[in-house]
């Protein structure tokens, strides 16, 4: 007789993140309630979209990601982009960064989305517990101050 062995599962390799769980229900809920990836970003089996990883020549204190999610509602009112999400080493601790939605097409201004806050994480992994900064608040509309609570980032 041998041990029943389950499927090996393969990590989701990049970083991914639920944004805020709240937000994301709220947005089902709308009758034009929409979400969009692309640029290699997805929305995986958990409802959790992840960016894949982009390489980072010569800056070990930058973790890049490449992608972009994009959601909507409203009529159109609604509209938040997150691209290029990075997270940075900075001397007052980890950020996450993404390009400015106010700036498309450059894609060379970034924000500060997220302060982020290291947890006990695996060998394979690090997770991190995200609040809304001041510019990233502007994302949402200012309808969440800075310092509210935002979903874990997860890196693999």
């Amino acid at each position: 007789m041998t041990a029943g062995v389950g499927p090996f599962v393969v990590p989701q390799v990049g970083l991914t993140w639920g944004i805020k769980r709240s937000f994301i229900r709220y947005i089902a809920t709308l009758p034009d309630g929409r979400h969009s990836m692309s640029d290699g970003a997805y929305l995986g089996e958990t409802s959790y979209f992840t960016f894949p990883p982009v390489p980072s020549p010569d800056v070990p204190q930058v973790m890049r990601f490449g992608g972009v999610v994009r959601i909507g509602g409203h009529g159109g009112m609604l509209d938040l982009l997150i691209a290029e999400p990075w997270v940075e080493m900075t001397e007052s601790g980890p950020i996450l960064t993404v390009v400015d939605p106010t700036g498309p097409p450059d894609r060379t201004r970034r924000i500060t989305l997220a302060e982020l806050h290291p947890q006990d994480s695996g060998l394979a992994e690090r997770q991190y517990t995200a609040t809304l900064a001041d510019a990233g608040s502007a994302i949402f509309d200012h309808h969440y101050p800075a310092g509210t609570e935002l979903d874990t980032v997860v890196i693999q």
